[in-house]
């Protein structure tokens, strides 16, 4: 009695022996109070999570709800989770002892020459035999930890897709809008430059115009025909990335987006909040940082090598000639002890193993380095895209106010003789051509905008998953 209270109290002093290897440190990082980009704006406030809401469409919405509900590449990452939650129940599992069960029956003829003198001879065997091993240096702590670790950086890996699904989702859509604005502005310039070639074909024909007022009103009406295609083949590229993005067939969205909708409208402010927060928010950072924590851990691991690993190890069970005696307590038999196991050579593979732990460890903290640097680029550049595409669609409004009165003035002047035609082409041109940038333009603003939010990291809050299901 007294040796196993011994076995117990050793078997705790030594689980609490602390893990060798390095413990893992968060990185200190020195970052900018402030973003730069778009004019230095100090915009600190909160970034808005359900980022997608701010655009006004429902349709859009809707969508991205169809999209983090049956998007496959979702599906896989949190496949991947599951992977990742399992490994680490695998990793726990060593800290509990391993119990075994064997049975056994064997019948045997000893020789007659032999000590025995002869014979058949019955051997009935059962038994349990357990084995622990105690963590004395923590290499089963390592890799718990290790496995935890990537458990985490598998949940924001699963957010950093989230995040790029809904990012593209709501980029294809507004790019479908965009195209199909375009794509009626084209049209309805084929119209009207329809009219004018007619117009002027008249008038050649009774001798008011000259021909080369013709060919170059058909020019310019070829040349708005030209558009269409490339915008229609636009359109249809959209939709079908939009229906394989909720997890439909490519066409099965294209009756359904055929009808134009507007372009959905971007905030004129958007809240960045710190750079700081940027790290706690960015799902790539943040897994990154799971991958250090986890490559740390294996350097731990590896070091454990180098020492002894023990065990309690016991066994208890029934042994007979007879299986009518096989339960009696004469057939009893029983071992308990420790155990330890130390590997004195190994060639220098376990030293060069610890080498190769910290090399890795050293390659995911530059990764994590780079992810951080990546992100706040994102940001800045970002930031800056969408403040000056809002100036340039300011100049582009001015510009085709300007443009169509452009065109009143040369009627009118053409009307009274004091211009030729070539003057009214060149304004309608003009028109049209400042009509299709600021449609392009307005496409650019809201892509840009969805661009920053997803810089920015927020949106996957709305949609976590917890214990596999969806919140929202």
């Amino acid at each position: 009695m007294m040796k196993h209270v011994i076995l117990a109290q050793l078997s705790l002093f030594l689980v609490g022996c602390a893990a060798v290897g390095p413990n893992y440190k968060n990185p200190d990082l020195t970052l900018s109070s402030e973003f730069h980009g778009g004019g230095g704006q100090k915009r600190s406030d909160a970034v808005r999570t359900d980022w997608w809401e701010v655009l006004g469409d429902a349709q859009l919405v809707g969508y991205i709800r169809d999209a983090v509900k049956s998007n496959h590449d979702l599906k896989l990452a949190q496949a991947r989770i599951r992977e990742a939650r399992a490994l680490r129940r695998v990793a726990r599992s060593h800290f509990l002892p391993s119990i075994n069960f064997s049975g056994s029956y064997q019948i045997s003829e000893s020789s007659e020459n032999g000590p025995l003198g002869g014979g058949e001879s019955d051997l009935f065997e059962a038994s349990f035999d357990a084995s622990w091993e105690i963590d004395v240096f923590g290499g089963i702590r390592r890799t718990t930890e290790s496995a935890a670790a990537r458990l985490e950086a598998a949940g924001d890996a699963r957010r950093d897709t989230l995040l790029s699904v809904i990012s593209e989702v709501a980029r294809n859509y507004a790019e479908l809008r965009g195209a199909q604005r375009r794509l009626a502005l084209a049209e309805k310039n084929i119209r009207i430059q329809s009219d004018t070639l007619e117009l002027v074909a008249n008038k050649f024909k009774t001798g008011l115009a000259p021909e080369l007022d013709v060919q170059r009103a058909r020019t310019q009406m070829r040349t708005s025909r030209s558009r269409v295609p490339g915008l229609r083949a636009a359109i249809h590229a959209a939709a079908f990335r939009i229906a394989v993005l909720t997890g439909r067939q490519p066409a099965e969205l294209l009756d359904e987006l055929a009808q134009p909708r507007p372009i959905p409208a971007p905030p004129e402010l958007v809240p960045v909040g710190l750079p700081s927060e940027l790290l706690l928010r960015r799902p790539d950072v943040r897994s990154a940082k799971r991958e250090l924590h986890a490559a740390t851990a294996d350097v731990g691991v590896a070091t454990a090598e180098l020492y002894p690993r023990f065990f309690l190890t016991g066994m208890a069970g029934l042994q007979s000639v007879s299986f009518t005696d096989f339960f009696d307590s004469a057939s009893r038999t029983w071992s308990i002890g420790p155990q330890i196991r130390w590997p004195l050579f190994q060639g220098g593979r376990i030293r060069a193993n610890i080498s190769a732990s910290e090399a890795r460890r050293d390659a995911a903290y530059q990764r994590f380095r780079q992810a951080v640097l990546i992100a706040l680029e994102d940001v800045e550049r970002s930031l800056v895209d969408y403040a000056e595409e809002q100036l340039e669609r300011r100049e582009l409004e001015a510009a085709v106010q300007a443009s169509a009165r452009a065109v009143q003035l040369a009627s009118v002047v053409y009307e009274k003789g004091l211009a030729d035609f070539l003057t009214v082409l060149d304004a309608e041109r003009t028109l049209r051509d400042v009509e299709d940038q600021l449609a392009a333009s307005e496409t650019s603003a809201t892509v840009n905008v969805i661009r920053l939010y997803k810089a920015l990291g927020g949106g996957w809050e709305v949609f976590e998953v917890s214990g596999g299901t969806r919140k929202n």
